[in-house]
């Protein structure tokens, strides 16, 4: 984005796009807790954002990390305490998220202790190598994109990250890490309107 602020305090349509993503969330009635992380030194700025919602469970707050895998941890530690039996994780970059979509992952965390939306390809996927060159000609029919939330049982994610943590490797994402350590990660329709902002051109307000 290179904008000088984190894409989730962006103003979209007149309001920060966390509270955009969390006023999604909090609508459902399905959470009794909520853990946010905010880089260093930006505890203050995440309390005045959040004293804007309404919600009537617990808001947590903890200093994430380096990476998003380091920021998912520590979450992930803040909310052992309170012993949830299950979670979501999201990205607070994705304001388009909609009820359905939590919903339904909620729906197949119960049934099969992992979910994650996902959406057809839409573009024809290649490999490459260093150089660029083409390597690999991949089928969009086998291949999906995947979105956040992503959902687990909370103490199999918990050991699993704890787990990446210690492994030396870097993941790309929840179901990676819960695919090595815990098994396989069920998956629901996804929605293409749940972009994550990444570019300028995805955001139609900013600050």
């Amino acid at each position: 984005m290179a904008l000088g602020i984190k894409k989730e305090y962006l103003s979209l349509d007149k309001k920060p796009v966390l509270l955009h993503t969390l006023e999604t969330f909090t609508r459902t009635g399905l959470f009794s807790t909520i853990a946010l992380t905010y880089p260093a030194g930006g505890r203050q700025h995440m309390e005045e954002m959040i004293s804007l919602l309404t919600f009537q469970g617990k808001m947590l707050l903890c200093e994430g990390g380096r990476t998003r895998q380091q920021s998912v941890l520590a979450g992930l530690e803040l909310l052992a305490e309170h012993g949830p039996a299950y979670i979501l994780i999201h990205d607070g970059a994705r304001p388009w998220i909609s009820e359905p979509v939590i919903t339904s992952v909620v729906e197949c965390i119960i049934e099969h202790g992992s979910g994650a939306p996902v959406v057809p390809a839409v573009n024809a996927l290649k490999t490459i190598d260093d150089s660029g060159m083409i390597k690999e000609h991949l089928s969009r029919f086998s291949v999906v994109g995947i979105q956040t939330p992503q959902g687990f049982a909370f103490p199999r994610i918990l050991e699993a990250h704890r787990r990446a943590s210690r492994d030396g490797n870097e993941y790309i994402d929840d179901t990676e890490i819960y695919s090595r350590y815990c098994g396989p990660v069920y998956t629901v329709p996804g929605d293409p309107a749940n972009r994550k902002i990444t570019y300028p051109h995805d955001i139609t307000e900013s600050i």
